[in-house]
């Protein structure tokens, strides 16, 4: 459905959006604003992107990496020096049976205090 040289424009796309990490282009993906602009009714998923570089050959992976840090270089120029603050939950959430079907939430059986005790 896409072509290599249009999910290569979507991922530089992403890049200049911010976004640096595959999972991550799913933001432009549900953008109606950026479908809009790039006249198009659908983006390639992140399973399509995986795809796309598992099929690559390794020279060709080094040339886009090259130019995924050239474009963070030139956005990180154009924007300047900026505070960052790193937030990180150490939290473990086990799941048991299926675990990709498995959500994160409460669970009653397992009070909060007896989380952050097993966790410690």
């Amino acid at each position: 459905m896409f072509g290599a040289p249009e999910m290569i424009d979507y991922q530089e796309d992403a890049l200049l959006a911010g976004y640096s990490r595959i999972e991550h282009t799913e933001q432009l993906r549900f953008d109606p604003g950026y479908l809009k602009v790039k006249g198009i009714k659908s983006f390639p998923s992140e399973k399509c992107f995986r795809d796309l570089y598992s099929q690559m050959e390794e020279g060709h992976l080094a040339e886009l990496e090259g130019l995924n840090l050239w474009l963070i270089k030139q956005k990180a120029l154009w924007e300047g020096p900026c505070s960052v603050s790193l937030d990180y939950d150490d939290t473990v959430i086990t799941l048991h049976g299926q675990q990709e079907l498995g959500e994160v939430g409460y669970n009653p059986r397992y009070p909060c205090s007896e989380r952050s005790e097993s966790n410690g």
